[in-house]
């Protein structure tokens, strides 16, 4: 190697250093549980599960266990933090006289509607105990159970809520992976696309979903560049365009490859910098996990090189952050802690790869969630660990970092 390259590897070498190593979290707030470890009571929640930001500029949350751990999380709460960290608990999924939870239990998503409260789902809990839809004011107040689910995937409402997004219209939308009108063989129904009157309450079917023609198991709506929803169906050989003002579904094939006599696919998550849809995709042959681009139309698919050919790293969503790169949150990672990584629209190269991340960890251990918020920094949830006094152990972490 002659003294000039040398000279540009040891250049190009710093930069990248340099780069990284200005992408430091800030852990903003730590749950903090009882001993022992994973058991013990969370009096002000455990194990983070979702953060947003809300239109006030405040963050807000869930969390999925306040009661004793193990096998089946107990009660969760709502909170709000405040963007200089002032926590505070909004509402306590709390058990009923028979110990059971009838508002739900174990909250997952969360966002805000268009009349400004917060709309989520819980995995457990209900009248028929597989979880519920409700909203809560950002006081906490005026809490409302707009759906029970059950576990029969061939509930008429729905069943496994796997989505919820603000509509254009006034109302709320979501999907559920199973239930609805139409089957798809083995008991299980094919999932619905769903909308709640924020006016009402009232919760209303509006797609049904065919194997035969729209497909099953809807996992995610997108809001795209004109407002209207995307989504993908059949692991992602199917996109869907929902459009509010006409209640129409569009759907149209994509073109995942087979490789290695296997399917691929992937589902859509994000839109791009170009107005394109892109998501990450992955088979068994294809050797890792990749990024795609689609057109909101369908055409034009592009399978970009896997960034990374551990196909086990979990990886949840896409954020494009102010930089104009997509960053995501990896529950796994490469060591079993979770990553945090950044990847590049324009050919889905991996540009970096955070690891922060551990048992030990003030920033705790596997993130479940990355949002950009307003300002241009990146908020993020990890769902296990953190820093914690004696006697007690961290359960989840809410953290930030500037792209």
């Amino acid at each position: 190697m002659t003294g000039k390259m040398q000279v540009i590897v040891i250049a190009v070498v710093l930069v990248c250093c340099a780069y990284a190593a200005g992408q430091q979290l800030t852990a903003v707030h730590t749950f903090v549980c009882k001993n022992p470890q994973d058991i013990g009571p969370c009096a002000e929640g455990g194990g983070a599960t979702s953060l947003i930001q809300g239109s006030d500029g405040n963050f807000y949350g869930t969390a999925e266990r306040i009661g004793r751990g193990g096998a089946a999380p107990a009660g969760g709460l709502i909170f709000s933090l405040t963007p200089s960290g002032t926590f505070t608990t909004l509402y306590k999924f709390a058990p009923g006289k028979t110990k059971t939870y009838p508002n739900g239990a174990g909250p997952n998503r969360l966002i805000e509607g268009p009349d400004g409260k917060l709309y989520g789902d819980t995995g457990g809990g209900g009248s028929m105990g597989y979880g519920t839809l409700f909203r809560v004011d950002k006081t906490g107040k005026k809490f409302q159970v707009l759906q029970n689910y059950s576990i029969n995937p061939e509930a008429a409402n729905g069943s496994t809520p796997t989505s919820l997004v603000a509509g254009n219209d006034g109302n709320v939308y979501g999907t559920t992976y199973y239930g609805g009108s139409n089957s798809c063989g083995y008991g299980n129904n094919c999932g619905t696309l769903f909308q709640v009157n924020a006016a009402t309450g009232a919760y209303t079917v509006v797609v049904n979903f065919d194997i035969a023609t729209s497909g099953e198991n809807p996992t995610n709506l997108v809001v795209g560049p004109d407002g209207t929803f995307y989504g993908s169906t059949n692991n992602g050989s199917i996109l869907f365009h929902y459009i509010e003002a006409t209640g129409e579904l569009q759907t149209t094939a994509v073109p995942f490859p087979i490789i290695g006599g296997e399917f691929t696919g992937g589902r859509v998550t994000a839109v791009g910098p170009d107005g394109n849809l892109y998501g990450t995709y992955t088979g068994a042959f294809v050797g890792g996990i990749g990024l795609f681009e689609v057109q909101l139309d369908g055409s034009n698919l592009q399978l970009f090189p896997v960034y990374t050919t551990d196909a086990a790293t979990s990886p949840d969503g896409l954020v494009l952050a102010s930089d104009g790169n997509f960053w995501m949150a990896e529950y796994y990672g490469t060591v079993g802690f979770g990553d945090i990584v950044t990847l590049s629209p324009t050919d889905g190269s991996l540009i970096q790869r955070l690891t922060p991340f551990s048992a030990t960890s003030v920033d705790g251990g596997a993130p479940v969630e990355l949002f950009s918020a307003s300002g241009g920094a990146l908020w993020g949830v990890s769902s296990l660990y953190g820093e914690a006094p004696k006697g007690s152990y961290g359960e989840g972490v809410l953290f930030t970092l500037t792209p």
